[in-house]
C-alpha cells in the first residue's frame, strides 16, 4: 500500500503522470455519458453531421475543399462556404476510420476536450507545478459553459475552439515575455487553426487578446513585440485566406446574414447578464436564462483568487508570475464586462458585435481566463497567507463542487441524448429533408421545392449524362426555344455553356437557375467556378501554411531541447 501512495506522491511532481491523468479524466464528462447514454440531440447536430456528410463524400472523391453542398432535396445549399472546415473535417476524418457517426461524434468531442486541457496545463506549466497545470486543466473540462456548449446546445464548432484559445494565449504570452519567433510561428498557427474552427469565438479572442497583450507584454522589447504580433497576425490571416475570402465577399448572398438572425431570439440585448431581469415570453427561455447566470456567476467566483491576491499585493513588484495573474484577471473581467448589461451600448455601436448574437459565448474567454488565474493564484494564497489557507482552500473546494454538482443535474442528465440508431436514421433521412434555411441562398424559397425534377423543359425531353455537386450535363432534344429551369439554386458562379456557348444563368421567382435554349439540340454544360482571386488566396494559404510547418519541423530538429511544456526565462 505505501508503495502505491509513494508512486502517486512522486507521480504528482511529474509531468507525464499529471498529464496522463487530465487525459484519463477527459473522458468522465463527455466519452463515458455518451457512450453509456447517447449524444445529446439538438437541431445544431443535423448542421453539423449535414456539413460533416458534405465534406466526407467530397473527401471520398478526392474533392477536399468542396465548393457547393448537394443537399436541400437536391437544390443544394451554401453553408459548408461559410462554416469554418476543421472541426468538420476532424469529425469526417473520425468517420472514414469508425464508420459509424456516432462514434464519430464522440471521439471528435473527446479529442477537442483533451487538446483544450492540454493547452491549460501547459500555459499553467510555464508558471506552476504539474499538480497546479493538472487541477486547471481538470477544472477547465468540467467548466459548467464548457459542457453546456455539448449537452444542451450541441455547438461542435464553439466546442472546438475551446480547445484552441488556451493555445492562443500561451504564445501570445510567450511572445510578449521572451520574443522568440518559434513562437511566432506556433502563434499563428493557433490563431489561424481558431479562425478555421469557429468564427463567433475569433471575434471574442481578436477583442480579448488586446487587453491581454497590453497588460502583460515587457515594455523594455516594445518594437520587437509589436513586431513579432503583427506578423504572427498576417501569418495567421495569410493561412485563413482560402476561407475569410469567401466569407467577405459572399457573406451578403448568405440568408443566416439576414438582420433576422440578430433580432427577437437571438438579439444580444435578450442575452445579457443578469439575464433573470430580462423578460422572457417562453417559460424555457427563462429556465435557459436562470442556467446561464448561474453559471457566469460560479465561472466568475474562480477569478476571486487573482483578484484578492492583486489587492494584497499591489505595491510589491511586478514579477512574471504577478503579470500574468493581472492580465488574466483583467482579461477575464473585461470579458465578464462585454457579457453583461453595462455593454450594451459597445454591442449598440460595435455593430459586427451583434453577428455573435449571444453574449454570453464570451464565457470562453471569461472561463479560460478563471481557471488559469484561478490554478496560479490560489497556491500563492495558500502559501503566503498560512493562517488563512483553510478559509481559501474551503472556499475553493465549494465552488468546485457546486460547479460539479451543477454539471451532473442541471448540464449533463437534463439533455436529451438519442442512441447510436437515431443518429444513423437522422443521417440516413438527409436526402429527404431540406436544411435549416439559414444556410440557403438569400434568394431561394420553399416553394422551389414543389417542381424537384432535375430539368424542366416543358415539351422537350432531356438525357442527364451528369449529376454532380458542381457539374451538371444533359442534352435537350429540339423542340420550343425556352429557359430550362433546373432544380439548383441560383448563385452567382454558376456558370454554363449551351454548344459550347457561354450562356448566362438566371434564376426564377423561387431561386432555382434557368437557362436559356433555343429550338435546336442543346447539349448543356452547368457548371461552380469560382473566380480567380479565390485560387490566389488557396495558394496564399497553402504556401503558408507549408512555410509555417517547415520553419517549425526546421525548428524541432535542430533544436533537441523544443518542448511546449518549458519553463519561462
Amino acid at each position: 500500500m505505501r508503495k502505491i501512495t509513494d508512486f502517486f506522491n512522486a507521480g504528482f511532481h511529474k509531468d507525464w503522470f499529471c498529464f496522463a491523468v487530465v487525459a484519463l479524466f477527459c473522458l468522465l464528462p463527455v466519452a463515458i455519458p455518451m457512450v453509456l447514454n447517447g449524444i445529446p440531440y439538438t437541431p445544431d447536430v443535423d448542421t453539423n453531421l449535414r456539413f460533416a456528410v458534405a465534406f466526407s463524400d467530397a473527401s471520398a472523391n478526392l474533392h477536399f475543399f468542396p465548393d457547393w453542398a448537394n443537399d436541400n432535396l437536391g437544390f443544394g445549399s451554401i453553408g459548408i462556404r461559410f462554416y469554418p472546415p476543421i472541426a468538420l473535417y476532424v469529425l469526417s476524418f473520425v468517420e472514414m476510420l469508425t464508420r459509424n457517426w456516432f462514434d464519430a461524434i464522440w471521439i471528435s468531442l473527446t479529442i477537442w476536450m483533451v487538446v483544450g486541457c492540454a493547452g491549460v496545463y501547459i500555459f499553467v506549466r510555464e508558471w506552476g507545478t504539474p499538480a497546479q497545470a493538472m487541477m486547471a486543466a481538470i477544472i477547465y473540462a468540467v467548466v459548467p459553459q464548457h459542457l453546456t456548449d455539448v449537452y444542451q446546445w450541441f455547438l461542435y464548432s464553439e466546442f472546438a475552439a475551446w480547445g484552441v484559445i488556451p493555445f492562443c494565449f500561451l504564445f501570445v504570452t510567450r511572445i510578449c515575455r521572451r520574443q522568440q519567433w518559434v513562437d511566432v510561428f506556433l502563434f499563428a498557427i493557433a490563431f489561424s487553426t481558431l479562425i478555421l474552427l469557429h468564427l463567433p469565438t475569433t471575434m471574442i479572442a481578436s477583442l480579448s487578446l488586446p487587453v491581454f497583450v497590453l497588460t502583460v507584454f515587457d515594455r523594455r522589447h516594445l518594437r520587437k513585440t509589436v513586431l513579432q504580433l503583427v506578423v504572427s497576425i498576417g501569418l495567421a490571416l495569410a493561412a485563413s485566406a482560402f476561407y475569410l475570402v469567401n466569407v467577405v465577399s459572399e457573406v451578403q448572398w448568405l440568408a443566416h446574414n439576414d438582420p433576422e438572425y440578430t433580432a427577437g431570439y437571438f438579439a444580444y440585448t435578450q442575452w445579457l447578464f443578469p439575464n433573470i431581469l430580462i423578460p422572457h415570453k417562453l417559460f424555457i427561455q427563462v429556465m435557459t436564462a436562470r442556467l446561464f447566470d448561474i453559471t457566469i456567476v460560479l465561472t466568475a467566483m474562480l477569478l476571486v483568487p487573482a483578484v484578492i491576491y492583486l489587492i494584497k499585493h499591489f505595491r510589491s513588484p511586478n514579477g512574471p508570475a504577478k503579470k500574468v495573474i493581472l492580465a488574466l484577471a483583467a482579461t477575464g473581467l473585461f470579458s465578464l464586462f462585454m457579457l453583461s448589461k453595462p455593454s450594451s451600448f459597445v454591442w449598440f455601436y460595435l455593430t459586427i458585435l451583434q453577428k455573435i448574437q449571444f453574449p454570453w459565448r464570451w464565457l470562453s474567454i471569461v472561463s479560460l481566463m478563471s481557471v488559469l488565474s484561478f490554478a496560479l493564484s490560489l497556491p500563492l494564497l495558500i502559501t503566503r497567507y498560512k493562517d488563512q489557507a483553510r478559509i481559501f482552500a474551503y472556499a475553493a473546494l465549494s465552488v468546485i463542487v457546486v460547479m460539479s454538482l451543477m454539471d451532473l443535474t442541471q448540464i449533463v442528465l437534463p439533455s436529451e441524448p438519442v442512441s447510436r440508431l437515431r443518429i444513423s436514421a437522422v443521417v440516413a433521412e438527409f436526402p429527404s429533408k431540406p436544411i435549416w434555411l439559414g444556410w440557403w441562398p438569400v434568394w431561394a424559397k420553399d416553394a422551389a421545392f414543389e417542381n424537384r425534377a432535375k430539368v424542366t423543359a416543358r415539351n422537350r425531353s432531356v438525357d442527364i449524362s451528369k449529376w454532380e455537386p458542381e457539374e451538371r450535363e444533359f442534352t435537350v432534344q429540339p423542340g420550343e426555344g425556352q429557359d430550362l429551369r433546373i432544380a439548383t439554386f441560383y448563385y452567382p458562379y454558376w456558370k454554363a455553356k449551351v454548344n459550347d456557348q457561354v450562356t448566362e444563368v438566371g434564376k426564377d421567382d423561387n431561386g432555382a437557375i434557368t437557362l436559356p435554349v433555343t429550338g435546336e439540340s442543346s447539349r448543356v454544360r452547368l457548371y461552380f467556378e469560382e473566380p480567380p482571386v479565390y485560387r490566389v488566396a488557396g495558394w496564399l494559404s497553402l504556401l503558408t501554411w507549408a512555410f509555417l510547418i517547415l520553419v517549425i519541423g526546421y525548428h524541432v530538429r535542430r533544436s533537441s531541447q523544443f518542448v511546449l511544456i518549458k519553463q519561462m526565462p
